[in-house]
C-alpha cells in the first residue's frame, strides 16, 4: 500500500480565499487601522489629504499579507533582519582574548558561546540541558554513478532510515581546506627511500604534479558527518545513543555508506574547527568551551 505525501507537510491551511490565518488576521488589523485612520481625519482634512494619509498604511497590510521574503512570513523576515543588523558579526570562543578595541561589548566582536558543556573521552558530547550527542564521519556515496535501478534502491533505504527515526538526527556537509605542505613533504621523502630509480622519478614526477595542481589555488575537500542526539541525559541517555548509532550504521552500511564514530579528541578537534579554522587546536578551551572529561 502507497500513500502520497506532500512535500511541505507545514504549509499553512488556507482559510478563505487562499488566504491563511495568519493573512486573514493581519488584513483585519489592517482594514481597522485604515478605518480609524479616515474616520479620524476625514472630517478635518481634504480627501486627498486623507488618501495620501492612507496609502502607506495600506500599501504597508498588503505587504505584510503577501510578499513573503525567501519563504519567511514578512513580519519574520523584519525581526530576522533586524535581530542580524543588531548582533554581532565576529565572535571568538570564551577562551581567545577579544582584540584591543572590542574588549567593550559592541557590534564589533562577542564572546562565542556554544551549547557544547564537555566532549567525554569516548566522544559523547555532554549538551547540557539539551541532552547529549554523538557525531560520526560518513563515506561518501556517488549517486550519479549508479543505474536507475539502483539509485530506486538506495533512496528506498534512506527512506527506510528517515521512517525508522525516534530522536533528532542532522548530517553535515563540510568543504574543508586542504594542506599539501605535508603530503608533498610525505611523498619527497617516500621517493627518496624506494630501491628502485624509476619509481623514484615517477613519485619525484607524482609530487611535482601535486605541486602544479596546489600552487596559487585553495584547495578543498568534502567530509560528511552524522550527528544524533539524545534530547535528555539521564543514565542511560548514553547507552541508547551508543545503539541508535549502531542501528543507524546498519541501515545506511545497506547502501554503501559506512560510520565511523568519532572519539573524544578527534570531536574535539572538529568543533575547534568549525568555530576557528585558523587558530591551532587546543583540546582545552576554558569555561565555556570543550573541555575534555572522563568517560561516561
Amino acid at each position: 500500500m502507497k500513500a502520497r505525501i506532500p512535500a511541505d507537510v507545514e504549509m499553512a491551511d488556507r482559510i478563505f480565499a487562499g488566504l491563511t490565518i495568519r493573512q486573514l488576521a493581519v488584513a483585519g488589523l489592517n482594514l481597522a487601522v485604515l478605518w480609524s485612520c479616515y474616520y479620524l481625519t476625514a472630517p478635518r482634512l481634504p480627501l486627498v489629504l486623507t488618501l495620501a494619509l492612507c496609502a502607506p498604511i495600506a500599501a504597508v497590510g498588503l505587504a505584510v499579507v503577501w510578499v513573503q521574503p525567501s519563504g519567511l512570513p514578512a513580519e519574520r523576515f523584519l525581526l530576522f533582519a533586524l535581530r542580524h543588523a543588531l548582533s554581532p558579526k565576529k565572535m571568538t570562543p570564551q577562551s581567545d582574548p577579544l582584540p584591543p578595541k572590542s574588549r567593550s561589548r559592541s557590534k564589533e566582536a562577542a564572546p562565542l558561546t556554544l551549547p557544547l558543556r564537555r566532549v567525554f573521552d569516548d566522544g559523547t558530547l555532554d549538551l547540557g540541558p539539551d541532552g547529549v550527542a554523538i557525531v560520526a564521519r560518513c563515506s561518501s556515496l556517488n549517486l550519479g554513478l549508479r543505474s536507475e535501478a539502483v539509485q530506486a534502491a538506495l533512496v528506498a533505504g534512506f527512506a527506510r532510515l528517515l521512517n525508522s527515526l525516534d530522536g533528532p538526527m542532522q548530517f553535515l556537509i563540510r568543504a574543508e581546506r586542504v594542506d599539501a605542505v605535508q603530503l608533498l613533504a610525505r611523498l619527497e621523502q617516500r621517493a627518496r627511500c624506494l630501491p628502485n630509480a624509476q619509481l623514484r622519478r615517477v613519485a619525484a614526477d607524482y609530487a611535482r604534479f601535486i605541486d602544479s595542481l596546489t600552487s596559487g589555488k585553495d584547495m578543498l575537500r568534502h567530509s560528511a558527518m552524522l550527528s544524533i542526539r539524545q534530547p535528555h541525559s539521564d543514565p542511560g541517555a548514553v547507552r541508547g545513543l551508543r545503539q541508535r548509532m549502531d542501528e543507524t550504521g546498519s541501515l545506511l552500511r545497506q547502501f554503501g555508506v559506512h560510520l565511523h564514530p568519532m572519539d573524544g579528541a578527534e570531536a574535539s578537534h572538529t568543533i575547534r574547527q568549525s568555530t576557528d579554522p585558523s587558530s591551532p587546536f587546543n583540546p582545552r578551551c576554558g569555561p565555556g568551551g570543550v573541555v575534555r572529561g572522563s568517560k561516561c
